[in-house]
């Protein structure tokens, strides 16, 4: 299966998407070798490269920053207002947290 390297450290598993003769590849959740997510402020852009593999041993080689990625904190849900309601007693909803945007 296919592997694909976010700059130098995180590869993930890629797939083959044979209708469009392509790899498709899912971003980690973190990027280590440039920042760990605790630390980042919302809306941070980070570039890094990104390297794609056939065979998960000989991956492809660019110079050029092919990947360009605005990372956000995970949200956090600390409450919702009501806190449970009926379904056809409620016509909103309030939710309180950290980091929405």
């Amino acid at each position: 299966y296919p592997q694909c390297r976010f700059g130098t450290i995180e590869t993930t598993r890629g797939t083959w998407e044979d209708e469009t003769k392509s790899v498709v590849c899912l971003a980690p959740k973190a990027l280590p070798d440039k920042m760990d997510l605790v630390s980042i402020s919302q809306g941070t852009q980070v570039s890094v490269n990104l390297e794609v593999s056939l065979n998960g041993r000989d991956f492809s080689v660019s110079d050029r920053t092919l990947a360009s990625f605005i990372l956000y904190p995970t949200p956090v849900i600390e409450k919702a207002l009501p806190p449970f309601c009926a379904s056809s007693n409620c016509s909103a909803v309030q939710v309180i947290g950290l980091d929405f945007f």
